[in-house]
């Protein structure tokens, strides 16, 4: 209409239009993935711990690039269909998924270059769990000292944090994981968490299997740059009065190391040092995900550190709580879940600092079933 009126001429705009490479038909040929679960229906009860789940997929206007599976909240898309032959045309595929002994909620999705929908169903299972406790894939990154920030950018703990965290997941892990495949970045470990390092340091994470936990663990300073999230390294350069961006690790790494990897994952996140440094997005990109999140605080706090914890408020916390403080019942012989952590540090973080300080919580897009984080 705009058109018509500046051209005087009706036919004229339709023709403009249709001269230009955009047009609603195009638009609306180009859609998201079309599929549906046809087997089994939502509700049954197997008996075989690997099931095969068959999907109907409608002839697409856009190929879809790839599919992934969830199991509870775990990662356990095969291999084989994480980097398939794009397909436009109407077919059927078969994919074989794990269980865990009991309720089961499976989610699918599919994504192509427009973006990415999902299906979801519910089995039941009474065998043995096909999705065992596997390896731990750890990597943590503390930065309290920066060579090109004023004095008063400079962190007290969060080295100090990074290590402690290291350590006790490695000797509490033994006695959950099959192994541990750990990395630290501090500024005084061996590697130092320099923006190469710790972009190296997260390729590890690419090679979890289904079984497998991945966790990143964060604590250093962190800025928004516009819409995206940036964490700063020890070796961030500055640009004028600005972080050179060049010189930063963009939230899209970490977040990638990650989702290029199977099995369940988790980040541990205490980068909010400075008023305006968290990023709403990184809760909902890493549930878009499937990713766990537990951050030290929100977009209207900051992450404190007290002297006489000789620690970070959040980091403080997940050690008393990982050392037995969270283990709530007595009948789960000394198992931490999961929610059960969350619950503690929350609580204890706000206790700590006299409510200034909240910590706050996401988990998967359908939310995940609670699970064994560490074994006393």
């Amino acid at each position: 209409m705009h058109a018509a009126i500046k051209l005087g001429s009706a036919k004229q705009a339709v023709a403009q239009a249709q001269d230009t490479d955009f047009n609603l038909n195009m638009l609306t040929r180009k859609l998201p993935p079309k599929f549906q679960i046809i087997s089994p229906h939502s509700g049954t009860r197997v008996t075989t711990g690997i099931v095969p789940i068959k999907l109907k997929i409608a002839a697409n206007t856009v190929a879809i690039e790839k599919f992934m599976v969830n199991v509870n909240g775990r990662e356990v898309t095969p291999h084989r269909i994480r980097k398939m032959h794009p397909k436009m045309q109407q077919h059927t595929k078969t994919i074989e998924i794990p269980l865990e002994t009991g309720n089961n909620r499976i989610t699918i999705r599919a994504k192509n270059s427009i973006g990415t929908t999902s299906a979801e169903l519910k089995l039941q299972y009474a065998g043995a769990s096909q999705i065992r406790q596997g390896n731990l894939h750890l990597v943590s990154i503390g930065i309290s000292k920066y060579s090109n920030l004023n004095k008063d950018k400079q962190l007290k703990f969060a080295a100090k944090d990074a290590e402690a965290i290291h350590n006790l997941l490695q000797t509490k892990g033994k006695k959950l994981y099959s192994g541990i495949k750990a990395k630290l970045l501090s500024d005084n470990s061996n590697t130092q968490p320099t923006r190469r390092n710790i972009e190296q340091a997260l390729k590890q994470l690419s090679k979890a299997q289904k079984n497998d936990t991945s966790i990143i663990f964060l604590s250093e300073h962190g800025m928004n740059i516009g819409k995206d999230y940036y964490l700063i390294p020890r070796d961030a350069k500055r640009r004028g009065s600005e972080m050179d961006k060049k010189t930063l690790v963009s939230w899209q790494k970490i977040q990638n190391a990650l989702v290029n990897g199977l099995g369940r994952k988790i980040l541990l996140i205490d980068t909010c040092h400075a008023g305006n440094a968290f990023n709403p997005r990184l809760l909902k990109d890493s549930a878009d995900q499937n990713i766990i999140v537990l951050s030290a605080t929100d977009a209207d706090n900051v992450s404190l550190e007290i002297e006489r914890l000789q620690h970070g408020v959040f980091t403080y916390s997940l050690l008393k709580g990982l050392k037995g403080k969270a283990d709530i019942f007595d009948e789960d012989h000394g198992k931490i879940m999961f929610k059960e952590l969350d619950a503690y540090v929350s609580n204890y973080v706000a206790q700590l600092t006299g409510n200034r300080q909240k910590t706050i919580s996401q988990a998967g897009s359908g939310g995940f079933k609670d699970f064994t984080f560490m074994q006393l």
